[in-house]
């Protein structure tokens, strides 16, 4: 599916050239992805990471656990090499 087709249904909401930004906390910020959790650390321990994404709705986050989705290894893979420079990751 695509992502104006996952919009037309209010299960995302298009981030149209924004981003999102995750906090550290005690020097680290958190990912996970379908459970399994990584730690991202950068040199400046107070430095956020900023990412471009799409958020899911509440009725989107609502139908993620019985969609059916499962983890794709390779697309996990893609996404943590993309990472803004200087980010290392220690999951």
């Amino acid at each position: 599916m695509d992502r104006m087709h996952l919009e037309s249904l209010n299960l995302i909401r298009l981030f149209h050239g924004g981003q999102i930004r995750i906090c550290p906390f005690n020097g680290y910020v958190p990912l996970s992805y379908h459970g399994k959790s990584h730690r991202l650390r950068h040199q400046d321990p107070c430095r956020p990471l900023e990412l471009a994404a799409d958020l899911l709705t509440d009725i989107g986050r609502e139908l993620a656990p019985i969609s059916g989705a499962r983890p794709n290894p390779e697309f996990e893979a893609l996404m943590l090499r993309a990472l803004p420079g200087g980010f290392i990751i220690e999951s």
